[in-house]
């Protein structure tokens, strides 16, 4: 399994979706996401920092979760450019 990181962008929550609850059945929910804390020293030991159902801050064992990758942002769109990409869908060139 791919090892757990809790790096994202500055200011980003990072948040693991828990695929197992292993030892811990009172504290964490499977298919359930978690706020994931930093915490280095724990990522050497392949363990995660995650606040789980208590509102506290624990380690757990990192293969319990899987990294989300939050959505990047949106370009907007104009509405000629959207229709354009509809026509282009649609197997139709827009003309200018």
């Amino acid at each position: 399994m791919e090892r757990m990181s809790v790096t994202g962008r500055r200011g980003d929550a990072v948040f693991a979706l828990c695929v197992d609850s292993g030892e811990y059945p009172e504290s964490l929910q499977p298919q359930k996401f978690y706020r994931v804390l930093p915490d280095r020293n724990a990522e050497r030991y392949d363990e995660i920092r995650v606040v789980d159902d208590s509102g506290e801050d624990y380690l757990y064992p990192a293969e319990y979760f899987l990294p989300i990758e939050p959505p990047k942002p949106r370009e907007v769109a104009s509405p000629r450019a959207f229709l354009a990409n509809l026509d282009v869908i649609r197997g139709r060139r827009l003309t200018a």
